[in-house]
């Protein structure tokens, strides 16, 4: 979906409820050379960053994902986040991993 988001194809919102929008289009380990996406992308001293699975961004508003990211320590925010999204129903794996950026 994500790939369809930025070509303008569908819009976030449109997304978001799409029937496919669980399909695994990339996995590592189905074939014998991986396709990475890479992202240019300035960071600052104390940048936070998150990656995670659909099983957090699926449970979870970005607004509600922005509030939870911004509290306390890296792994205070990771637990925070897959705490939530449990809360709220918890239907996939959710994986979190939040790096802060030295100052």
């Amino acid at each position: 979906m994500a790939d369809m988001i930025a070509s303008g194809e569908l819009t976030p919102e449109q997304a978001a409820v799409h029937p496919f929008r669980s399909v695994i289009t990339r996995a590592l380990g189905m074939e014998s050379r991986a396709f990475i996406d890479r992202v240019a992308r300035d960071l600052l001293p104390g940048d936070r960053l998150l990656l995670c699975s659909d099983g957090l961004t699926t449970m979870l508003s970005d607004a509600e994902v922005a509030a939870l990211l911004s509290r306390g320590d890296a792994a205070g925010a990771a637990a925070a986040l897959v705490e939530a999204a449990n809360r709220a129903g918890g239907v996939d794996n959710i994986s979190v991993v939040v790096v802060d950026l030295p100052r």
